[in-house]
């Protein structure tokens, strides 16, 4: 990814966050559902440009394919 890629997908996020913990008190957990609402679309969007293939989605993420597996199966993405 270039700088100038990094550069907007932090501004991104930054603005994202500033606009959740600006809305309310934010509840326990926080950190996790970041986590996890980051999460879910990143890996649903490397399987959608991957066409499905698990091997060239975890290799795009640098995870490995196991550790794949696990995240979809968490995120009910998995159709084992």
């Amino acid at each position: 990814m270039s700088e100038r890629a990094d550069a907007a997908l932090d501004a991104a996020l930054v603005a994202a966050v500033r606009a959740y913990l600006g809305a309310a008190e934010p509840a326990p957990g926080l950190h996790a559902r970041l986590v996890a609402a980051l999460e879910r679309p990143l890996l649903a969007q490397a399987l959608a440009i991957s066409r499905g293939n698990r091997s060239h989605a975890a290799a795009m993420l640098d995870l490995t394919r196991a550790t794949l597996r696990r995240k979809l199966r968490a995120h009910g993405l998995a159709q084992d």
